[in-house]
């Protein structure tokens, strides 16, 4: 109910009727939730002044993404965004991406920990290449992730190669109903997917 009741009074706070100037706002490790995030979307969605919002820790999963990319669609203003630690997976990763594709103003998208596979991340990144001055970071969560980061930013064209040949592979593997063994295709899929967990 504390978390409900502060996400209100921010979606009052980042509406486009309030008078306040708020261009930080850090709400990390708060129970936001996803409720509380829905809250908050709607007003996010026309603010106007608002540059950063961190959000790590907060429990958030798809459902909260997907309000959060519904306010990105819309929304101008806010340059960087927390999701560090939150729960939204590849349903919430491939949300985000499709709001950040009619959004030109962030800059920084942080995303590490969330257990965000290579379907969430290639749709990350095609909204990368769609805006270039928006850096998506996975996060330094071990060496595998940062050279995987490192990669997609010298070689973009590269990555989505490599994203899309093992998304083909875990497709036809599961369609032909072959085991998810280590030695198979989906073995595959779930060693790259958690150097994004």
């Amino acid at each position: 109910q504390t978390a409900r009741l502060a996400s209100v009074l921010l979606r009052q706070a980042l509406s486009a009727n309030s008078h306040n100037q708020l261009e930080l706002l850090d709400l990390n490790n708060v129970r936001v939730g996803d409720d509380g995030l829905i809250q908050m979307a709607v007003a996010l969605g026309v603010n106007t002044l608002l540059r950063r919002l961190d959000l790590a820790f907060n429990s958030i999963g798809p459902d909260g993404a997907e309000a959060m990319a519904r306010a990105l669609a819309s929304n101008q203003g806010l340059q960087e965004l927390d999701l560090r630690d939150n729960e939204i997976g590849d349903g919430g990763a491939q949300a985000l991406a499709e709001g950040l594709l009619t959004n030109y103003s962030l800059r920084k998208l942080q995303v590490a920990r969330n257990g965000i596979g290579s379907r969430g991340a290639l749709a990350l990144q095609a909204a990368q290449r769609k805006n270039g001055e928006l850096h998506v970071e996975f996060g330094a969560s071990g060496v595998g992730t940062h050279r995987l980061q490192t990669m997609m930013s010298r070689n973009p064209s590269m990555a989505v190669l490599n994203f899309t040949r093992e998304a083909e592979r875990d497709s036809l593997w599961g369609a032909s109903g072959g085991s998810s063994g280590s030695g198979g295709p989906n073995g595959s899929m779930q060693h790259l997917s958690n150097l994004f967990a």
